[in-house]
């Protein structure tokens, strides 16, 4: 029982890499938006103390 690229072996090593790329992409953006909020609430809490 042996397996065989579809499309061929570069085909499907650049649609790993691509797939690789897009995850990579994704996780920074999404972690940039994380940090982006954590940004935003930190500059709110820190207006909305009370005067002393």
């Amino acid at each position: 029982m042996g397996w065989t690229p579809g499309h061929g072996t570069t085909v499907e090593i650049l649609s790993v890499l691509l797939r690789l790329v897009v995850a990579y992409t994704l996780d920074v953006v999404l972690w940039c938006f994380v940090l982006g909020l954590m940004a935003v609430y930190a500059v709110n809490a820190a207006l909305a103390e009370p005067e002393q």
